[in-house]
């Protein structure tokens, strides 16, 4: 057996012990903490307090293309967000840019008041398309909602360019608080400079297991950060017997 063989075997009985622990624990395992998450609890509090809808959206993230995964997993934070407020005065509603992203938006809502019980207070006209065919155009729809509809917050989780400035700018004359992310590396870098909590890389996969109700949820999240700390490792002592092989 290669020395390779033998230290991908200690892997995977290594992994199979911590995985069986982290799963067969009662209680949820700890997590490091997220700022963003923070904030989104005084966004909640806000929304319900100043009966003040809280504005959730995907931006310009696309079913059917690269932004499928940010689609899925915005979608499920949007929800987990939604869930907290959707029995307030004030129901939560939703903007994408993509006209496709309709169905997800349409079912990120409806379970979101159906699981706390306000299944009577969706509409749907609460998932609103602002057409993106132009950047400019989501951003300018963006905009004028601050005014038109005072939302207590934004929760801006999907694909935005450096238009966002625009949003965040109006956001922050009205005090608005905002959490938000970009797949787009330009729109990063702006919700880093002017979001109130901005989510950064890998943050948004793992938001959702933050706020669910399920503490298996928390479990999936340990392990995957194991395994991917494991593949690192083991990236790095393949190298190293490759470097020594090659000086040998």
């Amino acid at each position: 057996m290669s020395s390779e063989t033998q230290l991908f075997s200690i892997l995977i009985i290594l992994v199979a012990f911590v995985v069986n622990a982290v799963v067969r624990r009662r209680t949820p395992p700890p997590l490091r903490p997220l700022p963003a998450l923070e904030t989104l609890e005084t966004l909640t509090a806000l929304s319900v307090e100043d009966s003040r809808p809280l504005h959730l959206s995907l931006g310009a993230a696309q079913l059917g293309s690269e932004d499928t995964l940010l689609a899925l997993v915005g979608a499920e934070f949007l929800y987990e967000s939604a869930r907290r407020v959707a029995a307030s005065d004030a129901a939560p509603f939703i903007t994408f840019g993509d006209a496709a992203t309709l169905p997800l938006a349409r079912d990120t809502l409806r379970r979101a008041f159906d699981d706390s019980g306000a299944l009577a207070n969706y509409r749907l006209a609460q998932a609103r398309w602002i057409p993106a065919t132009r950047p400019l155009a989501l951003a300018g729809g963006l905009m004028a909602l601050q005014s038109d509809d005072r939302p207590a917050g934004n929760l801006l989780i999907g694909r935005f360019g450096p238009e966002l400035a625009l949003v965040l700018d109006a956001a922050n004359r009205r005090r608005c608080p905002t959490i938000a992310t970009s797949a787009n590396l330009e729109g990063q870098a702006v919700a880093y400079a002017l979001a109130s909590a901005p989510l950064i890389g890998e943050e948004v996969f793992a938001a959702a297991a933050y706020l669910s109700a399920d503490p298996t949820e928390a479990k999936r999240l340990i392990v995957t950060d194991l395994l991917r700390w494991l593949t690192i490792l083991a990236l790095v002592v393949l190298l190293a017997v490759a470097l020594l092989r090659g000086v040998a």
